[in-house]
């Protein structure tokens, strides 16, 4: 029978046999077909049934735990080797070794870090290491060799010495410090030098060095051996790039930047913990820029403090869900002339002030102001929002503009608005005119304030108001009615706290009379009788208990007393 697979000589090929069909036997053939079939199967049986993966795997596993470094490669590869693995229990007990062996990965990273890396906390780092290595198994002997070499680092690390400055140590006084505070001496017979295990459990630290001959770098060099600092305080010359972030612990940094040079760079961003943040001085250079964002930044943040000299260029300040804020000084000596975001977002903030100035003859436009969780304290003065001198000494009959502003979660003693043109207005949960320590005064001013069209006045609420301001209101760019000032006085449910009122910039009294005979305890009211030369107001009632008691009412705040008004009194 002609076997029609061998017409050409290339229809054979072998990598080492090329046949020609004339010259090949039937015998021959029959011999080949055979071999190759002998070959075949026992290819198949090697693969198949020669090797043990059970034992080549475990094999394997233990030698590639030994190696000084381990690849994603390594990882791989034991992982394919277990996957040929027959025995159920073995194939468990590998996948809980490979396991380890990824563990044993990570560790040799950190343990070349625990070596080598100065800045972090050894004895922190060290105890976290011993947590993680007992998640490897017992099963890789490279488990008992790392504890003994965290060991032996412990060890090295307990006898690991620090050497200080003269200058630093005794005109600095950071020798009487640190024994006086901690109980800390040199290493006897080494003034100068000190154990560093000593050093890292000093918790908090003031360094100054201003008085004397400091070096550049100085106090960044003796900041840096104390790692396990929460609170650090410093006057001293501030370097170009200051870098905290390795004080992973720290909770309370207080930084006088009076000798900061014209640029330089403060780095806190990794500072998980901090709690306080204090920068000081009326002289130097901000390290921020022109923009602060704490997005997603310090969420354990309690107290800022901003100098005039960081406070002044900024554009932004933004502080978005910050529910642990209580102190904030920002410093508004000159207004925030150029800011164009103003966000903070606390929970019970009550230390500080909270009178924030906008604008200047070149900024006369806010994007935003956003204030919430602002509580009264014992020195409450109130929240204030208004235009700075800058921006009124050069628009003296303008407004400056906010685009929106948000109030929510405000109880204060005091509420002040004025001189503002406001495109959007919201307030959620706020509460006025409450009883402060020291403070008698519970004060309400809405001078000169244009609201957007359909802005209410539901939130308004003057029930324990002292001193109440209200003229000159806009609302979708038309006067307020003062109907609407009439029925919150009318809806006053304690009249008689009320000894103060301003009211003014109304054309449409009822009967050109102005009613305020419920409020029997009035020591000074100012009126504005007269808009654009026509008298607006003929007749004030007032209770009957202010007859024949002076009480001015002054046209304009002027202390010009009001012509041609009438006073009528009754119960």
């Amino acid at each position: 029978m002609k076997n029609q697979h061998y017409k050409t000589e290339q229809d054979i090929f072998f990598p080492s046999l090329v046949m020609e069909k004339q010259s090949i036997s039937h015998g021959w053939r029959m011999l080949f077909f055979l071999l190759v079939i002998s070959i075949s199967y026992s290819c198949k049986k090697e693969v198949n049934t020669g090797i043990d993966y059970n034992l080549i795997t475990e094999q394997r596993i233990l030698e590639i735990s030994e190696q000084a470094s381990i690849s994603d490669e390594d990882i791989a590869i034991l992982e394919r080797l277990n996957a040929q693995v027959t025995n159920k229990n073995m194939k468990s007990s590998y996948a809980d070794m490979i396991e380890g062996v990824k563990l044993i990965k990570i560790l040799i990273e950190k343990f070349n870090k625990l070596r080598t890396d100065y800045d972090i906390n050894f004895k922190e780092f060290h105890a976290q290491l011993q947590e993680e290595i007992k998640h490897v198994t017992d099963k890789l002997p490279r488990k008992a060799k790392m504890i003994k070499e965290l060991e032996t680092a412990l060890l090295n690390y307990n006898t690991d010495e620090i050497e200080f400055l003269e200058l630093v140590l005794t005109r600095g006084s950071l020798a009487f410090f640190l024994s006086k505070n901690f109980n800390i001496k040199p290493i006897e017979g080494k003034p100068n030098r000190y154990l560093r295990a000593d050093i890292e459990r000093v918790d908090s630290l003031r360094v100054n060095f201003h008085h004397y001959d400091e070096k550049p770098g100085m106090s960044a060099n003796v900041i840096r051996h104390f790692k396990g600092l929460k609170y650090l305080e410093t006057s001293s010359k501030v370097e170009t790039v200051w870098d905290f972030n390795h004080l992973k612990n720290l909770e309370t940094l207080v930084l006088n930047i009076d000798r900061s040079p014209k640029v330089w760079e403060l780095k806190i961003d990794q500072l998980h913990k901090l709690k306080h943040l204090e920068l000081e001085g009326n002289n130097g250079t901000s390290p921020f820029g022109e923009e602060i964002d704490f997005t997603n930044k310090y969420p354990l943040l309690e107290t800022l403090v901003l100098p005039n000299p960081v406070t002044k260029i900024l554009t932004k300040l933004l502080l978005p869900n910050k529910p642990h804020l209580k102190t904030l000084r920002i410093s508004n000596r000159d207004g925030f002339q150029k800011m164009k975001r103003f966000v903070i977002e606390g929970k019970s903030i009550k230390n500080g002030a909270y009178h924030f100035e906008f604008g200047s003859a070149d900024n006369t436009e806010v994007e935003e102001v956003r204030l919430i969780g602002f509580n009264y304290s014992i020195n409450d003065n109130g929240v204030s929002v208004s235009p700075s001198s800058s921006f009124l000494d050069d628009n003296d009959d303008g407004m400056l503009s906010i685009k929106k502003l948000f109030l929510k979660d405000i109880s204060t003693s005091t509420l002040y608005l004025h001189n503002i043109k406001l495109d959007e207005f919201v307030t959620e949960n706020t509460a006025f005119g409450l009883d402060v320590v020291n403070n008698d005064s519970k004060y309400m001013q809405f001078t000169d304030i244009s609201y957007p069209i359909g802005t209410t006045f539901d939130w308004f609420n003057i029930s324990r108001t002292t001193i109440l301001r209200f003229s000159k209101i806009l609302v979708g760019n038309k006067p307020l009615a003062y109907s609407v000032v009439d029925q919150l006085l009318q809806n006053k449910q304690n009249p008689e706290t009320l000894t103060y009122i301003e009211v003014g910039g109304f054309a449409d009294y009822p009967n050109k009379t102005l009613d305020l005979s419920r409020f029997k305890n009035l020591e000074l009211i100012y009126i504005n009788t007269v808009i654009k030369g026509v008298q607006v107001l003929e007749k004030i009632i007032l209770h009957k208990s202010l007859e024949g008691v002076r009480k001015p009412i002054h046209k304009n705040g002027r202390g010009v007393p009001a012509p041609n008004v009438t006073l009528e009194y009754k119960e």
